[in-house]
């Protein structure tokens, strides 16, 4: 099986920790998306999306609207009161609030946001859900589009890698991961098979 982790691309504002704020794509941010999903084989036989503007809009004028599975477990995480703000917003706000998430940001969690092990827990249940269902159904390829900290959070899964590693990685907007999942007599082996990103000229 073929998965396709797609990130939406760059938005239209200027946003520090953006998670369910509903920020637009800006015109670079819609290119980035035809680039990366103009790589996807045609063979998709699901295709999945987060409910934020920046990914349902897009996704819903590129492929047709009835063939898309909306699905909000794959929701960025909710920053709380911070999400949507500047940094310099969040740091006018709440300085100390702020100096604590940047030198603790698995254990600090800004005021009313999500707690990061519920967020890891969502996305990993979000994965597993999938993966049975597509199972369920021999479904071979499919589509993620998605949001840079769940693709994270994947990788970090499904790799076994630490915590501190996913500063490590970087997923620039429009970037494309693409796993392949086997099933063995021991679970389901997943090999991360392609890793593309898009430059800042596209």
């Amino acid at each position: 099986m073929r998965v396709d982790l797609i990130r939406h691309g760059q938005c239209a504002d200027d946003v520090f920790l953006r998670g369910r704020c509903d920020s637009v794509l800006s015109e670079k941010g819609q290119r980035q998306m035809r680039a990366a999903l103009a790589s996807v084989p045609p063979s998709a036989q699901r295709i999945v999306c987060s409910p934020a503007r920046r990914c349902v809009e897009f996704a819903t004028e590129y492929f047709n609207a009835h063939s898309i599975d909306v699905d909000a477990s794959w929701q960025e995480r909710d920053f709380g009161a911070w999400d949507g703000l500047s940094y310099a917003q969040v740091d006018a706000l709440d300085a100390l609030g702020l100096a604590q998430y940047l030198d603790q940001p698995f254990d600090y969690t800004p005021p009313n946001a999500e707690p990061f092990n519920d967020y890891q827990q969502r996305i990993d249940q979000a994965w597993l859900s999938l993966l049975d269902s597509a199972m369920a159904k021999n479904q071979q390829h499919l589509v993620v589009i998605g949001h840079g900290g769940p693709m994270r959070l994947l990788v970090r899964s499904l790799l076994g890698l630490s915590l501190p590693s996913l500063f490590q990685l970087h997923i620039g907007y429009g970037a494309r991961i693409t796993f392949e999942m086997s099933a063995t007599q021991w679970g389901t082996f997943s090999k991360l098979i392609e890793v593309v990103q898009y430059d800042e000229s596209v």
